[in-house]
């Protein structure tokens, strides 16, 4: 694994594991068609407790597992920088 997938996927596992901070909370989403390869992730902001997500993105990935490519866990990690969020909950899914 490439070390700055590496460096992504933990500093996103680290701030999902300290869990609730307070808000803005990152809700990930990793699936597929099923569930082995992720094709595709979802990152949405939510501003306040009760509140619909006040911004969402999309990457997808024809060829690449999206869990361990470099360019979209950085672009992911950058969304949810850019929106100052203090907590952060990944789910993976299947189809």
């Amino acid at each position: 694994m490439d070390r700055s997938v590496a460096r992504v996927k933990k500093r996103l596992r680290k701030k999902a594991r300290r869990g609730f901070r307070g808000y803005p909370v990152a809700a990930l989403a990793f699936y597929g068609p099923d569930d082995r390869p992720a094709s595709k992730a979802v990152a949405s902001i939510m501003e306040g407790e009760g509140d619909a997500p006040s911004q969402m993105r999309k990457w997808c990935s024809e060829q690449a597992e999206v869990r361990h490519d470099a360019t979209v866990l950085a672009e992911v990690m950058a969304f949810i920088e850019e929106f100052g969020v203090l907590t952060a909950q990944s789910h993976q899914c299947s189809r």
